[in-house]
């Protein structure tokens, strides 16, 4: 299975988590969430990432269909943080991303 990562803010934190994961999962990273939604159409994503700072995108959300989505949000407040999982999103994970965590998540 893949981990579909949605996201500009850090090329060698994904970089790091393609050596991490290697042999379990396949890490993909897209710079934005239209390419994300495109990549969506593939059903052998095991989890989403979407690292797009201070938002949850509702489209993404909606492409993902049954696909959990991690949000990486930049400053997780409480409020953030609750609006995230009230959209529906799994998980919400402040940086750096943890392959152990995404690993749980995927499994």
């Amino acid at each position: 299975m893949s981990i579909l990562v949605i996201g500009t803010r850090a090329p060698d934190e994904y970089a790091a988590l393609e050596r991490e994961l290697a042999g379990e999962h396949e890490v993909v990273v897209v710079p934005d969430a239209a390419r994300g939604r495109m990549m969506l159409g593939n059903p052998d994503w095991a989890l989403v990432v979407l690292d797009d700072g201070e938002f949850v995108r509702r489209d993404v959300l909606d492409a993902a269909r049954d696909v959990p989505v991690v949000a990486v949000l930049a400053r997780p407040t409480l409020e953030a943080t609750l609006n995230a999982l009230e959209a529906g999103v799994r998980d919400v994970q402040a940086p750096p991303l943890r392959a152990d965590r995404l690993r749980d998540l995927a499994a």
